[in-house]
This record gives C-alpha cells, structure tokens and sequence, in this order.
C-alpha cells in the first residue's frame, strides 16, 4: 500500500478538505423541519423497529456477558474483558436524559468535569491528571481517534448523534499498547448502531433556546445497507447564576468604561451555540465506507473574565472532517484480516471570531492603559492513515492480534489570527473597523508535517481447562511506536483475569504515553504554555478489580496507582519536561435490582471514589517541589435510582456529589465548595401509538447554585473588585480564566422519540 507524502501534496489535502467541507455546509444548511420530512420519508423505507438493550432489564450475569471490543480490539464478554469496563447502552442514554453525549462524563466514576461551555467547552480530569492543553484520554468511534489533530481535545464528542449510538465503552486505564499515543488515563469508544433494525429520531425543545434534532434511519440493500444520521443542536448558556460570582456579573458586559462601543453592540449576556453532525455509512458484514462531518460551535460561556472576553460577542468553531474504508477478509477460519484506510481534517475555523479587553502600559507615559480588540482565528491540520491487522485463533487457549499503523499528518503551528485595530475604551463605537478571516499563514514556515509508525501485539491465553471450576486467563501485549519528531516509544501491558463462580478478579499493569499537541508545541507564545521542545509525557499504572454477584446485587471494587514522568510543566516562560507525578485512587461500586407488586422493575446504583493525587511543580525560587493536583475532589459519590413502573410510565434518577476541590496554585480561592445535585427524567409510552415515546427531563432538579473550578491558571483576582484608577482605566480582574465556573441552574427540556418502521 502506497502512501501520499504529506509535505508535497499539501495542496491536494486543502483542496480536498474544502471540498468535503463544502458539501458537508451545503447539506448543514437545510432547515429542521425539512430534515424531519426527509426522516419520516426514509423512515417508511426502513425496516420494522426493535427495542433496544435494556441493561436494566438484564441479569447481573447477562450483563456480565455483554459483549466489548475496545481493549483487545475485538469482540468478548464484559467480565472477561483485561480491562476494568463501563457500558452505556442506547437505551441508558434515553433513560439519563444527556444533553450531549458529554455528559456521560458525569456518571463516570473517577472523572470530574468542569464545565465552561466556552472554547474549552468541558475539561475532563480523569484519575488526577489536570492539563492546560490536551487530553490524556481518547475519544473513538468504532475503534477510529477523534482527538483533534491540533490541539488534542476530546470536546468533539459533544456534536456526536446519540440515535446512533449501539453503546459506549468507557475503558479505565491505559490502554496505549492498542491504540499508540494519548491513552494514558483510558478511553471512549462510541461503538454506533448497525442493525436497520433500530434506526430512530428524537426532537427536543426546552429552556435556553434548546432545539435539537437528532436521527439515524437505514435504507437497506441486497448487498449493502446505508445508514444516515445527524445531529442539529442549538441552545444557549444559562447565566441565572452567573451574578454569583465577581467576574461574570452580567453589569461587566455592558460597561462603557471597559468595553467603549462594544458594550452596546455586543455586549449581551449570553453565549451561543449551534453544534452540527452529519454521517453517512455504506455498509456490509465486510466492508465499510464512512464520511462523518462533526462540527462544535460555541460562544465563550463563563471560561473568561467578563471584563477580558466577550461571551456572546462571538463563536469558537471546531470541526472534523473524516472518510475512511474498512475491509475484513477471512483467510480461514482461524485467521482473520482487518484493513483501514482514513483521511482527515481537524480545523479551527477561519470564523472563529473574539473581542476581548487587555490592560498594558503606555508606553510615552508608562501608566497603565486598557485596550480593546477583534480578532480571528484559525488553524487547518489533515491526516492520512493506513493500517491492517490479523487476528489468529492459534489453538482454542490461545489468541493473537498483531498489527500495523502508519500515519501522515500536515500540521499547522501558530494560528493564523487576523486583529483588528487595538484601541482604548473610549475610541471603540460604531465605526471600528473589524478585521476579515485569515485566508493564509499568517506567518512563514508555519506548518510541519510528521509521520508516524506503530507495531502491536496482542495476546490472550487461557490457562485452566475447559470445564474448570475456576478460570484463568493471561493477557500481554507489546507496541513500538515511531515517530519523526518524538523517536522511539515501547510500551507494555500484562494482566490476569480469574474467574470462579460468581467472583471475578483482574490485575493489570500497563505503560502509556502523552505526546504534547501541536497547539501545545507551536500554537502561541511561550507565557501560554507552548514550546517546540516538548516530548512526551510517560505514565505506568497497576490496577486490581474484583466484582462479586448476588441474586439481586452486583458489588465491585477497583484500585489503581499511575506513576508519571515528564510532565508537562507549565512556567511563566513556557512549558517544559519536568517533575513527577503519582495518582493513586479507586472506587467501590454496589448496584441492586428486583421487582415487586408495585413496580416493573426497580434498579438502584451507587458509587463511592476517592483520589490522591500529587505532582511536582515549580516554585518561586524555580525549586521542583510536590504539591497536590489542583481542582480535583477527594472523594465523590455518583448514584441514581430507574424505576420502571409498568409497560408505559419510567422514572429516572441520577445524581452527583463532589466534595471540597482544592484550587491550583495560581488560583487565589483555596477551594471550590462542594455541590449535589440531581437530575430526573420522565419516559411515556403511549398506548395507542408503539413507536413514539415522550421525555420530560430536569436538569438540577433543586435549582441548587454551585460552581466548577475554572481551567488553565483560574487567576482572575479574588482580592478586589475592579475599578477606575485616577487615570479614568479600569483595573479589574488581572486575568482572562476565572477562578470559578458558575453552573446553571434547574432547566427543563421536552423529547419525542420516533421508531421508524
């Protein structure tokens, strides 16, 4: 298999890029109620639905049986899985009410999410590692990365359709030995819906602005099916709450003194967002062709100080563009053949516009003067991938996977910004002259191309004897990754899984690596955290897990210990490969469900978590020394109560409590307080009408005011209020990153579910 060079062909990816994007826009920009009359109409030609897999119906042992692919690359059961694994099933999805799919992120154990709903649109802290830029965990689809080539971000999810989801595998630990760089700390897998079966549509409206349409419908051929999904999403940000806090009181956004002209014209209190997906998938038992467009578009929420960024003045657009070929060949019965073939674009925007407020001196008087600009952003990166691997049955005990991958990637370094004039408050009005989107490199040898080559073993081995009262089972695999900028990485993992009876235990240990993203590397300045020199980031865990089934109980427990070097060391001058850090941490687990007279079926989950995390970091005298990780809880609890009352009504419950979280040094709060809060959805059945369902779903039930813990250096001033010094220039917050993320309050949505037939 040939592959294209990335640094001479460089214009032929642009042109295909905008290509693919301009189809995408085309199909994007059709109306909701259009895209609903399409639906009913492929609906009808659809085949008769099914319901789909309630966990909550299922045995403890059924459950057990479910089948995963995400850590050994192909299918088994749950409880065999070397890996400690959660599943979200379609129908849980339903059951939970998400917004997006982001938030899964708040029933998983182990992950604290602070939300901002801007640029950064959540930051997922997962098993005490908190990064400025980057992510240390995947986000998949069906296998394939979705991480943003540039800045790794896994935020993406957030546009993903959830009709055409099948289930969700959250895989805790590292799993780099099967899917390279990044899977330090675990993994998403989004596994979709391939049954014509279950295609499907729900429209949602609520407070806020929501309106979402989201649908996945199958026409089914005698040789090949084509499945279409999407997903529209448009909503805005609840600030009720946002006056709870010094530097997103709304009267900031529409002060003349620190926005001039702006305040008037784009100064509102609100942030928008308008989220976009589309997929079409041609499909067979042997072959896939799937083009996937996902796009992320937000205002600038509550992640900045009101008196330093605008939150509706503009919006942040990510979007990836992806088209790739699967194929399995069966070469007999034992040896099996999987090949891919992907391209894709992972962009900022050229559209991605900002207004923000700066304090800098003056340089004939050497007082402090305000300045005021707009600007836009961009950044364009493309990506070739070819890969192919055998699965071999050796003997009926033993199991090979090996593989191959090899990527090409174009990327950009600095963003391509295009400012407008900067000018005092007083100056700004009506005839500010706004800049237009960048439509080249700002700057010269502004992009990089790599490529990158990785070989992987995987191997399962049953050690007890067929018909054994206990069962044994070894697991080891081995990856050597190659890459033109970073070198050489190896990397391990090795577990056993024992089972006997109604016990499973696992042990595990595994190595992982981060490697620093090019927004990182070579996307801003040095004060923001970027520097070519960076390597990766290196992590070892051992991990024990042991689960116990009664009749009507399911308990487990799990504990982990992740070591790490080389992190990504954030200064006043830069970032840089420094210091140490070791997480330890676990979660106990109980889940209890029955029946009785009164209700169907009654299902009740509960999780305690607890976490000690600590890393090496600088202080003033430039001495590496151990401190906590900031931001994170000490413990938090997760639980949630499905009733299912008769064929028609279903009650659902979850809820989330996270303790005390101390802030990170540069924040001047010493924590965050701790919160509950609790969500409930309704589902109805009608009697008359099988394939509908209706949903009312409420989000922060008690309308409880809390708040999450800012991102990057969350040093907005807590010490004073701002104000005018005697120069007439307002002196406020002294940072862009709040030290504290105001949360909305209770809101209320509505959703109709179609079956198609």
């Amino acid at each position: 298999m040939g592959f294209i060079s990335v640094n001479n062909n460089w214009t032929i990816f642009k042109v295909s890029s905008l290509v693919l994007e301009g189809i995408m826009f085309f199909s994007l920009s059709k109306s909701f109620f259009t895209i609903y009359l399409l639906l009913l109409l492929i609906g009808h030609q659809s085949a008769c639905a099914s319901d789909a897999v309630d966990i909550y119906e299922l045995s403890f042992e059924e459950l057990l049986n479910l089948k995963v692919s995400t850590v050994s690359r192909q299918e088994q059961s749950l409880d065999e899985s070397p890996a400690f694994i959660e599943i979200i099933t379609q129908d849980d999805i339903k059951r939970r009410g998400y917004k997006d799919l982001s938030y899964l992120l708040d029933d998983i154990a182990g992950v604290q999410v602070t939300r901002t709903f801007g640029d950064n649109y959540f930051n997922a802290l997962w098993r005490g590692v908190r990064h400025t830029i980057g992510s240390s965990h995947l986000i998949l689809i069906d296998g394939i990365k979705f991480n943003h080539l540039y800045n790794n971000e896994a935020e993406i999810m957030a546009s993903f359709p959830l009709s055409n989801i099948k289930q969700v595998e959250v895989v805790h630990g590292p799993a780099s030995v099967a899917y390279g760089n990044d899977a330090v700390v675990g993994i998403i897998n989004i596994i979709t819906n391939k049954d014509s079966q279950k295609g499907q549509a729900f429209l949602q409206v609520g407070g806020n602005n929501t309106e979402v349409v989201d649908f996945s419908s199958f026409l089914k051929g005698e040789k090949f099916q084509l499945r279409f999904s999407g997903r529209f999403d448009k909503g805005s940000v609840d600030m009720s709450n946002a006056n709870n806090y010094r530097w997103t009181n709304t009267e900031l956004l529409n002060n003349p003194d620190i926005w001039g002209g702006f305040s008037s014209s784009h100064g509102e209190a609100d942030s928008k967002h308008s989220n976009k997906s589309l997929e079409f998938s041609l499909f067979n038992e042997k072959t896939e062709i799937t083009l996937q467009y996902h796009e992320l578009s937000t205002g600038y929420g509550l992640e900045y100080t009101f008196d330093h960024a605008l939150p509706d003045a503009g919006e942040w657009i990510e979007n990836e563009h992806s088209i790739h070929w699967k194929e399995l060949f069966d070469i007999n019965k034992d040896i099996q053949v999987k090949t891919l073939l992907r391209y894709r674009s992972s962009n900022i925007d050229a559209n991605s516009f900002f207004i923000e407020g700066y304090i800098t001196t003056n340089p004939e008087t050497g007082d402090n003067q305000r300045l005021l600009d707009a600007s836009f952003w961009e950044s364009t990166n493309y990506s070739w991938i070819g890969s192919a691997e055998i699965v071999w049955q050796v003997t009926p005990k033993l199991n090979l996977l090996t593989g191959f991958e090899y990527e090409d990637k174009n990327l950009q370094k600095a963003y391509n910004i295009e400012f407008g004039p900067s000018l005092a408050p007083e100056f700004v009005d009506s005839t500010y002259e706004f800049p237009i989107p960048p439509t080249e490199d700002s700057y010269e040898n502004n992009r990089i191309g790599t490529n990158q080559q990785g070989l992987y073993l995987l191997s399962q081995y049953q050690l007890s004897k067929p018909g054994a009262l206990i069962h044994h089972h070894l697991h080891f695999g081995i990856r050597n990754d190659h890459h033109s900028v970073f070198g050489t990485e190896t990397s391990l993992r090795t577990g056993y899984v024992g089972q006997w009876q109604k016990t499973t235990f696992k042990m595990f240990y595994g190595q992982a690596y981060q490697e620093p993203s090019a927004r990182l590397l070579y996307g801003g300045w040095r004060g923001s955290g970027s520097d070519p020199e960076l390597q990766p980031r290196n992590a070892e865990t051992i991990e024990m897990n042991i689960n116990y089934q009664l009749a009507s109980v399911l308990l487990s427990a799990n504990y982990f210990r992740m070591d790490s070097k080389n992190l990504f060391n954030t200064t006043e001058t830069g970032a840089l490969n420094a210091g140490k850090g070791l997480a330890t941490g676990g979660d106990l687990r109980a889940k209890y469900q029955t029946s009785n007279a009164l209700v169907s079926s009654l299902s009740l989950w509960g999780t305690y978590s607890w976490l000690n995390s600590k890393e090496q970091t600088y202080d003033q005298q430039g001495i590496l020394r151990w401190n906590r990780v900031g931001d994170l809880a000490d413990y938090t609890f997760h639980g949630g109560a499905y009733i299912t009352f008769n064929q028609y009504w279903q009650l659902n419950i979850r809820g989330r409590f996270y303790g005390n979280r101390k802030t990170v040094q540069t924040n001047e709060l010493s924590e965050v307080e701790s919160y509950l809060s609790l969500d409930a959805n309704v589902i109805y059945q009608p009697k008359s009408i099988s394939r509908l369902k209706l949903a009312i779903d409420v989000t922060n039930l008690f309308d409880e005011d809390y708040f999450h813990p800012g991102v990057r250096s969350a040093s907005a001033s807590t010490t004073n209020i701002g104000g005018l010094d005697e120069n007439g220039v307002w002196i406020g917050s002294g940072s862009f990153y709040n030290a504290k993320i105001p949360q909305p309050g209770r809101e209320i949505r509505l959703t109709a579910y179609w079956q198609f037939r």
